[in-house]
Formats: structure tokens, sequence, C-alpha cells
């Protein structure tokens, strides 16, 4: 487990999106500093180890489950009732960027989950047909 003591003068980037911050440096033991857009903000020891606890996650993820079940997994995490919207900014593009691989995957992938019967991709939607077997292939 990372300390503070052997995470000194370290720096990483925490996340993207809208609330995102830039670079996160590990002065000492006792003070960190998240830096973004020449802006500096003190933040707890605690959020630190939550970021990294998560991206040890994020790491195993990706090296030990294929991508049709992080897709899985995916669709199962953003759905809502039994759809997923996909607005036009939703392309397979962001989907394989959300699930650290490229785009020419997602297309079999997403034909894999639809002719196993457990989704059916429409336009704007994905709609789930078989929650529990879907379940099953994310977990």
């Amino acid at each position: 487990m990372p300390t503070p003591r052997n995470l000194c003068g370290r720096a990483f980037r925490p996340g993207t999106g809208a609330h995102a911050i830039g670079v996160v440096t590990i002065i000492d033991e006792e003070d960190m500093v998240a830096r973004t857009d020449h802006v500096e903000i003190e933040i707890e020891r605690d959020l630190v180890f939550l970021f990294l606890q998560h991206s040890a996650a994020l790491v195993e993820d990706l090296a030990l489950r294929p991508v049709i079940g992080r897709l899985a997994r995916l669709i199962l995490d953003e759905v809502d009732r039994d759809t997923l919207p996909r607005p036009s900014w939703y392309t397979q593009n962001e989907l394989a960027a959300r699930l650290g691989t490229v785009a020419v995957v997602i297309q079999p992938s997403l034909s894999k989950l639809e002719a196993d019967n457990l989704i059916e991709v429409e336009r704007r939607q994905i709609l789930i047909i078989n929650q529990d077997e879907l379940e099953k292939l994310a977990a």
C-alpha cells in the first residue's frame, strides 16, 4: 500500500471530466497540493489514497477483464431502467475511451452481446434484454 512517504515528489493526473483537477503533487508527508490552471488547493491525504485505490482497481480491470466484460459493466452501470441512452456524442470512440480500448473493438463486442440476446442496439439507445446474463458477463 502506498504511503505519503514513498509518494513524496511524485505527480499524477487524477481523472478527467468537469470536476477533475490537473496534477496532484505531493510535497512532503504532511502537505499535498493540487494544481489546476495556476490555482493551488491543499487536499487531504485520504483523497489521494482514494484516488490511488481507484486507479489500482482500474488497472486490475484493464488487465484482467476482457473488453466485452468491461462493456457489459459499463452498460449496467449507466443504464436507466432497461435503457442506456446514446446521445449523438456517445460514439464508439467515446465508449472505447471509457473502456480503455480502441473503437474497432467496440462494434464486435456490441454485436456479440446483441447476438447472445443480452442487449439490443438501436441508433440512440441500448436496451437490456437479459440483465442476469449481462451481470454474469460483467462480474
